[in-house]
């Protein structure tokens, strides 16, 4: 038997014996998983959002957000109890018409936004664990100041909301309708 094997199941020996022993010390916290938790009410998790430059995406460099940036919009879903969710509901609030080119998406398997605004479905909050979603998305361009206000919400399968973010806002600067390609679609926002 290969020496690299026998360190093997030494290490998984001595680290089965470690976790077992853990236990038995401590009987009193039982291990709560997401079968044995209660479902998740109203405030049990706290969100909190970001939004910055992705990497390289200020492409002129101004320090603003302008159309045909690269952003990252950040989630963080905090549970603070032993509580736990299958298949709730993140609706991040951002409207999808300020963005275009999703990708790089993390903490989720997809994103729907046919309702107006971008949403992750199908997304588990564990008991007493801290649950991140990310994408990135460029801005759009338009020809007025656009005041991107999103405030993140999160749902159970009933539809009930469980807790719900601070509306964030950011400007996007506009752009004079020449200045961009002509392939470009501008919005042009009513007053």
């Amino acid at each position: 038997m290969p020496m690299a094997v026998v360190i093997g199941f030494l290490f998984i020996g001595a680290l089965s014996a470690f976790v077992y022993f853990q236990f038995r010390k401590e009987p009193s916290k039982p291990i709560v998983t997401l079968e044995s938790a209660s479902p998740l009410k109203a405030k049990d998790v706290k969100i909190s959002s970001s939004l910055q430059f992705a990497k390289d995406g200020d492409t002129n460099k101004d320090g603003k957000f302008n159309g045909g940036d690269a952003v990252k919009f950040s989630f963080t879903l905090n549970n603070v109890t032993q509580n736990g969710g299958k298949f709730t509901t993140l609706d991040t609030g951002i409207p999808t018409k300020y963005i275009y080119y999703l990708r790089s998406i993390t903490g989720s398997t997809g994103y729907d936004k046919g309702s107006g605004t971008i949403k992750f479905k199908n997304i588990i909050v564990y008991p007493s664990q801290t649950q991140a979603v990310s994408f990135e998305a460029n801005l759009v361009y338009s020809t007025s100041d656009v005041d991107l206000a999103y405030t993140p919400t999160l749902t159970d399968q009933a539809n009930r909301e469980i807790a719900k973010g601070n509306t964030n806002s950011q400007f996007i600067t506009k752009v004079a309708a020449d200045a961009t390609p002509s392939q470009i679609n501008v919005i042009k926002e009513e007053n």
